[in-house]
């Protein structure tokens, strides 16, 4: 099934193009410094800020190995198949390449190449790239261009999201590879994930949901980890500045720091609260390409493998010398924080019917004031539950 497209690494067009660079951090500069980007907006200025303007043009969904609670392949969003593929940044982003970024790098590049492009029809769908860019499909996916209804989409208010089901609250372990937040063991309230899809109203055959942030930023679940409830770990105290000064990395929330019972279990959680306080309505920055705040809605996820807190990956030598060899960085461990997306726009329930294309959720999402469900849904939405 074809999931067409997310930690809050964006892989740009330049990572898809040129396959050369070493590092998705070194990439993540905002489309106002990605020489490719730049080169399509310089030919179609009018693009800025639309589906065009954004790694998709150049980048493929695809297949990977599913992880060890459900090892069978499973189809992702273009964020997370790049992910795997390029191990982060750490190998070629070639083979991640739609038939239009193969025809673009093949073209040379920049504004030139963009303008051949414009003519010639690379995912040979019968329609000009050029045409498909003005007309908000993709060109390098033959299942995309113009002509073809919408899936079936709704736009709900931050209200109506919360109405749609019983509102519900968890402590959730949150473990972060490379954030300088941390780690976290906080408190969040909001609803369960898969009963806000259930309310909406999924169509026989769907799959998974693919999270977008306001950023384009995508990650991919599948409904059954939505489903279920995940076992959590013990809390492991001592760990925050207060035990280990400038060493320490976790932060505790309200309540116990630490004890030898595990958290309850807990679903994925489409949050709109964290520790008591409503969750800051997120902002992109234009020149930066960057985010800031993690609302007004987050997806929350937790860990599929339970496992204890380590140290970031950049951590000094002389932290990890004081800390139990548990909690030193360990690249094996479930780094959950980077599947919980923040600022979510959009959900993309797949696969999308077919004969349909994807929505213009930037558009529909009025800049994150509303969420934008899309794809495999049925013809109305189910009976509500009271707000709370």
């Amino acid at each position: 099934m074809k999931a067409r497209g997310a930690s809050r690494v964006v892989l740009l067009m330049a990572v898809a193009v040129a396959a050369l660079v070493p590092s998705l951090q070194s990439a993540y500069k905002g489309h106002g410094n990605d020489r490719d980007v730049q080169a399509l907006l310089e030919v179609h200025p009018g693009l800025r800020g639309t589906a065009a303007d954004s790694c998709e043009t150049c980048h493929r969904s695809g297949t990977v190995p599913g992880p060890a609670h459900a090892p069978a392949p499973r189809h992702v969003s273009h964020c997370d198949y790049c992910h795997a593929v390029t191990d982060f940044g750490k190998k070629p982003a070639g083979p991640t390449l739609n038939a239009y970024g193969l025809a673009y790098r093949a073209a040379g590049r920049g504004a030139q190449a963009i303008k051949a492009l414009d003519g010639q029809d690379p995912d040979s769908d019968g329609v000009p790239s050029g045409t498909e860019l003005r007309q908000g499909t993709n060109p390098g996916d033959a299942a995309s261009h113009p002509g073809l209804p919408l899936a079936p989409h709704r736009a709900f208010t931050l209200q109506e999201i919360r109405s749609l089901s019983p509102v519900v609250s968890a402590r959730i372990f949150l473990n972060s590879e490379k954030s300088r937040g941390g780690d976290t063991y906080h408190h969040y309230r909001g609803n369960r994930l898969s009963q806000v899809l259930d309310a909406v109203g999924l169509a026989p055959g769907a799959q998974s949901v693919d999270v977008i942030a306001i950023d384009g930023y995508e990650t991919t679940l599948t409904l059954d980890e939505l489903r279920r409830s995940w076992p959590q770990p013990r809390v492991a105290g001592g760990l925050d500045r207060s035990n280990l000064g400038e060493c320490g990395w976790v932060s505790y929330g309200p309540g116990p720091e630490g004890g030898a019972a595990g958290l309850p279990a807990a679903p994925v959680l489409l949050a709109f609260e964290e520790n008591g306080v409503m969750l800051e309505p997120a902002r992109l920055d234009p020149a930066s390409g960057r985010i800031t705040g993690k609302g007004s809605l987050r997806v929350v996820v937790p860990q599929f493998e339970p496992g204890p807190p380590d140290l970031p990956l950049t951590a000094d030598a002389a932290c990890a010398a004081r800390v139990a060899p548990e909690h030193r960085y360990n690249a094996a461990y479930d780094h959950n924080a980077g599947r919980s997306v923040g600022a979510v726009a959009a959900l993309r329930v797949n696969p999308l019917p077919r004969g349909t294309r994807d929505v213009n959720w930037r558009a529909l999402s009025g800049g994150g004031e509303r969420v934008v469900v899309f794809g495999a849904l049925q013809d109305r939405v189910r009976g509500r539950a009271p707000a709370k």
